[in-house]
């Protein structure tokens, strides 16, 4: 098994030639967690690393999807996922992916726990999450965790020729996250609310009380869209060593973010500097 069957997910090599080695000599484990950025390929390699270990990639193949499915997953959706993993596969193994692992309920966390402690015969399963900090303990505790880090601009640039698409803006607002930047090149809406966030990460960090009224205004339209802001406003200031004051700020907002009832007073309280 060389580590060119993987045709579809660019980069991560290491890992690549981690699992080929394991798979060839027999070694995998049955529940992973695969960690990192989102849309860097984890579900992308996990769907890949199916289709290669010899998994049907229909009967054999169960993905929840939180945003596809618009919804984390929840105690129903736990057990129909086990009851299809318990199944003979057709192919070699059955595989389950939990896209967004870090949002299913408590009650859908406790009823996996049977299953990563004592997994069906030839069963694999996958938790997709950027955030394994926020994994039950009791589940992170039973799972292989394996870092996925981003990707470089080279990698993207390549993803990009291979969509007939170029583009230094794409490259550089994707920032390391291939699975954003091909998104963006297929999807002129998105492409243009990346540029805006960009923008609205500058108010927030300088810019006057007229723009920064103006950007909480936009933001406080939709709970989907400050939730967005926050969370790239918070990997921006990781990334470029951001102050600790501006980083408080935006976590104590991304927490709260559920709570709020009123959005409007939330964005004013994240944009307008305090008195």
């Amino acid at each position: 098994m060389a580590e060119t069957e993987f045709k579809k997910t660019i980069g991560h090599d290491k890992i690549k030639k981690l699992f080929l080695q394991g798979a060839a000599e027999g070694r995998l484990k049955q529940s992973y967690a695969l960690v990192g950025p989102a849309h860097v390929g984890k579900t992308t390699f996990a769907l890949e690393l199916a289709e290669i270990l010899g998994a049907h990639p229909v009967l054999d193949v169960i993905l929840h999807d939180e945003n596809e499915r618009e919804g984390e997953l929840g105690i129903e959706e736990a057990r129909k996922l086990q009851a299809m993993l318990s199944l003979s596969p057709v192919g070699r193994f059955k595989v389950g992916i939990i896209g967004a692992a870090e949002k299913m309920t408590r009650e859908a966390g406790n009823s996996l726990l049977k299953f990563l402690e004592e997994p069906a015969p030839r069963a694999l399963i996958f938790l997709i999450t950027n955030n394994i900090g926020a994994l039950l303990p009791t589940i992170a505790s039973r799972v292989q965790k394996i870092n996925f880090g981003k990707n470089t601009e080279q990698e993207i640039q390549t993803a990009l020729r291979e969509h007939e698409v170029t583009g230094r803006d794409i490259t550089r607002l994707a920032r390391g996250r291939i699975g954003l930047a091909i998104r963006m090149a297929a999807d002129e809406t998105l492409l243009a609310f990346q540029v805006r966030t960009e923008e609205l990460y500058g108010t927030f960090l300088r810019g006057s009380i007229a723009d920064r009224l103006q950007s909480s205004a936009t933001l406080a339209e939709s709970r989907v869209r400050l939730g967005e802001f926050l969370e790239y406003a918070m990997e921006r200031q990781v990334a470029d060593g951001g102050s600790v004051a501006s980083s408080r700020k935006l976590l104590s907002a991304w927490r709260e973010l559920p709570l709020n009832l009123n959005l409007k007073l939330a964005a004013d309280c994240l944009f307008l500097p305090a008195k």
